[in-house]
């Protein structure tokens, strides 16, 4: 049994056992709950730092959103700016109306705009006011419309300045989101609808002339057209050319063709009704429109008296000018029912007048025949330019014979084409040439051939003298002396073996030019004659200040010499008047002996014609002369 010494260090050591377990468990707690404090620390670090983290980012945002609405601030103000600058810079007014109150209010640049103050315009009626008459109905229907759906105004129209002139202003309007009020804007537009007008009449109306151009005429004819459709009504296309117009341009400069081209607008345009027109068709084509169609007779005398009015003298620039012109006349619906088509008739039409133009002004109407007759030409006009690209045409002579002496000491060179179109005469191969140009292209060929033909015959040892007949559009548009000057020297050949032939009719358009050339010609050795003679206009005025060598008698006059004395006495007459002036007679066109011997009596030179010999090949030229010289006559 223990003693009571070892129960107390028994109970002592139980005690501190206990106390050691209790004092461990205690530890082990306090060591537990530091853990878990200091777990909880350092989430509270972390959530302090993620804290200080968003708070730092929030804080950076804000300065950045801060600093963005500094900046759009700026750039507003900029921008509000910059709008006052350009409103200011458009002239624009900007303008408000309330609709609650019936207030109109503007702002201080209708007085720059309009001259008007702002407290001149303050009500919805009195903006209405200045607006024009024409323009009022689409700005009120613009404003309802605005009402109605919101929408917004965009329109133009003319505004009433105070000094009492209307000017162009583009108005834009808009209704607020709660359509208590209108606001806009309008800017004046009047220097562009005038700059725009001032294109459309360029666009529409000759600069020179200042009457409508082609464009406008078309458009013009169109709208005749439908009105005509509609009303069952006529009317007439004329399309009239100056004739010769380019001589006056080449000798006087196109200042006078120009001013010439003025007047003669102004004389047709003093000519037509308020519901006709006359325009410009380029260069010096014009074209007219007729309404209200009365009978032909009315017509032609509408043309009469147009042509009678521009073939009085004209002074421009300090010369006298009288307009020759050639108009041609088609007829809607009649003749044709298409702008082209009508067209494409009155210059047909026209063209066949300008055949006539030899005897001044004409006019002509367009008929079906023409059409056969210009297709024909287009045809024939094809063919001849194959012709001379393939060397087709060549030249045959005819023997002119010295009538008192029967010897033949010159011919007459003429044209002929090998494999000629069946129905065509070389008569029409010339006009068709002429009219088209290729004439230019053929007389260099004749003059060439005319040339080389010279020298075979100085070859053979014969001396004789070739006539070439020249075209008066040769004159207009080639230098002939040029050209005769390199087939001369080409050849080799004396220009005294050379005769040129024209016809009166070069002698209506540029005299001067014409004399001009025909001196050069005459002083390079090639005599001129006139050939045709007496069948066109003061043919004595020509003998006189002309330099011409020889005259040719028609063969109309010849063909009647036997049988009535009116053309014995014409010719007579002229044979006289020839020689009293130096110069030299041929009369062409001899077909009997009668007719050779009564030439002979009334003292006629040269003669030529059937009569003698046709035209004749070069080598049946050369065979003809070594059996008929002397040529002592046929029966």
């Amino acid at each position: 049994m223990m003693n009571q010494d070892e129960k107390q260090i028994l109970f002592l050591k139980r005690k501190v056992d206990r106390e050691k377990i209790a004092r461990t468990e205690a530890e082990r707690l306090l060591e537990f709950k530091s853990l878990e404090l200091y777990q909880v620390n350092q989430q509270l670090l972390i959530t302090n730092k993620n804290l200080d983290q968003t708070v730092e980012e929030r804080t950076s945002e804000l300065k950045i959103a801060h600093s963005a609405a500094e900046l759009a601030a700026v750039h507003l103000k900029e921008s509000l700016e910059r709008l006052e600058l350009i409103v200011q810079a458009s002239g624009a007014t900007t303008w408000e109306y309330n609709l609650t109150t019936n207030t109109f209010s503007c702002s201080e640049t209708i007085v720059n705009q309009l001259a008007y103050h702002p407290e001149e315009i303050t009500t919805y009626d009195e903006f209405i006011s200045i607006i024009h008459s024409d323009d009022k109905p689409a700005v009120v229907n613009a404003y309802k419309a605005l009402l109605n759906s919101l929408k917004t105004i965009d329109l133009q129209c003319r505004l009433l300045h105070k000094n009492g002139i209307y000017h162009w202003f583009h108005i834009v309007a808009q209704v607020d989101e709660g359509a208590l009020r209108i606001v806009g804007s309008f800017v004046d537009i009047h220097e562009r609808k005038e700059s725009e007008k001032i294109i459309k009449k360029m666009a529409h109306y000759d600069a020179l002339t200042n009457i409508p151009n082609r464009s406008f005429f078309n458009d013009f004819i169109i709208e005749s057209i439908k009105s005509s459709k509609i009303n069952n009504h006529t009317f007439a296309l004329l399309l009239i050319d100056l004739n010769d117009f380019k001589l006056i341009n080449d000798r006087y400069g196109h200042q006078s063709g120009d001013a010439l081209l003025v007047n003669i607008s102004t004389i047709i345009a003093e000519h037509i009704k308020g519901v006709d027109i006359v325009a410009r068709m380029g260069g010096d084509e014009f074209a007219l429109v007729l309404n209200e169609l009365s009978p032909v007779g009315s017509l032609d005398h509408f043309c009469k008296t147009l042509i009678t009015s521009c073939s009085k003298p004209i002074e421009v620039l300090g010369q006298q000018f009288s307009a020759s012109l050639s108009i041609g006349i088609a007829k809607y619906p009649n003749d044709a029912e298409t702008v082209t088509s009508l067209l494409n008739c009155a210059d047909i039409a026209m063209y066949s007048a300008k055949r006539n133009k030899v005897t001044g002004s004409t006019f002509a109407y367009y008929c079906r025949d023409l059409d056969d007759e210009q297709s024909k030409k287009l045809t024939l006009r094809s063919k001849i330019e194959d012709a001379i690209e393939n060397n087709h045409f060549h030249l045959e002579f005819q023997p002119c014979i010295e009538v008192s002496t029967g010897k033949c000491n010159s011919s007459e060179a003429l044209l002929r084409w090998n494999n000629k179109p069946e129905g065509s005469t070389i008569q029409e191969v010339i006009e068709v040439s002429e009219e088209s140009g290729l004439i230019l292209k053929l007389s260099e060929i004749i003059i060439s051939q005319a040339c080389c033909f010279v020298a075979k015959l100085e070859k053979n040892g014969i001396v004789q003298k070739v006539g070439v007949n020249l075209s008066s559009v040769q004159f207009q548009y080639q230098d002939i002396v040029a050209i005769f000057t390199v087939a001369i020297n080409k050849f080799k050949i004396s220009a005294h073996h050379l005769q040129v032939e024209v016809t009166e009719n070069l002698f209506l358009g540029d005299m001067e030019r014409a004399i001009s050339v025909l001196t050069e010609l005459r002083t390079l050795g090639i005599d001129i004659y006139i050939d045709d003679f007496g069948t066109g206009y003061s043919s004595l005025k020509y003998l006189q200040i002309l330099p011409v060598d020889w005259v040719k008698i028609d063969k109309i006059f010849i063909d009647d010499l036997a049988i009535k004395d009116q053309s014995l006495h014409i010719i007579q007459a002229i044979i006289q008047m020839t020689h009293s002036m130096k110069r030299k007679v041929v009369a062409e066109g001899v077909e009997t002996a009668e007719q050779y011997q009564l030439l002979h009596q009334l003292g006629c030179d040269v003669a030529q014609g059937y009569y003698i010999s046709p035209a004749l090949p070069v080598k049946g030229y050369i065979k003809w002369l070594s059996s008929n010289q002397p040529f002592i006559g046929r029966t």
